[in-house]
């Protein structure tokens, strides 16, 4: 269940980061858009399910502020 948990919460940080930036991973950017994808950051949560590590999405800019975590 943890794991399945962790694939959840990651997709949504995903989804979260296509938002900010406007278009899907793998796609080109938008012309004119200097921000891009910039790999991910591992963050523990701790819950009720003990600690969870969570891979982060992240952009150039830092601009991403995850609502998630």
């Amino acid at each position: 269940m943890k794991e399945l948990k962790i694939l959840l919460m990651e997709r949504m940080l995903g989804a979260e980061l296509t938002a900010h930036l406007g278009y899907e991973e793998g796609e080109e950017a938008p012309p004119g858009q200097a921000n891009r994808r910039n790999g991910s950051s591992t963050k523990v949560l701790k819950g009720q399910d003990g600690e969870l590590p969570v891979a982060v999405p992240r952009d150039r800019d830092s601009s991403f502020e995850p609502e998630l975590v």
